[in-house]
């Protein structure tokens, strides 16, 4: 799997990169389960620059905080259920 946000509340997040190192993929993922649950990937807007207020970190950290998507493993399978 992909790499973890840190430590912290966000260490359950995962990513993945691609597209020369500027895309990211975050994601969920449960082995108890057998699900993964896709969290948000950037677009050309929020290439993965350091230090941008743009970079692909920044904005999925800012999505975490507001709570979207969801930070426990319950409410953010809900969501996901409610939404496909």
């Amino acid at each position: 799997h992909g790499k973890s946000l840190g430590s912290g509340k966000n260490k359950d997040w995962s990513r993945v990169k691609f597209g020369a190192g500027r895309y990211r993929l975050f994601f969920r993922y449960s082995e108890k389960e057998k699900v993964i649950i896709l969290g948000w990937m950037n677009d050309e807007n929020t290439l993965r620059t350091y230090g941008k207020k743009t970079d692909a970190y920044t904005v999925f950290s800012k999505m975490l905080k507001r709570g979207h998507p969801p930070a426990d493993w319950e409410s953010l399978t809900q969501e996901t259920e409610e939404n496909h």
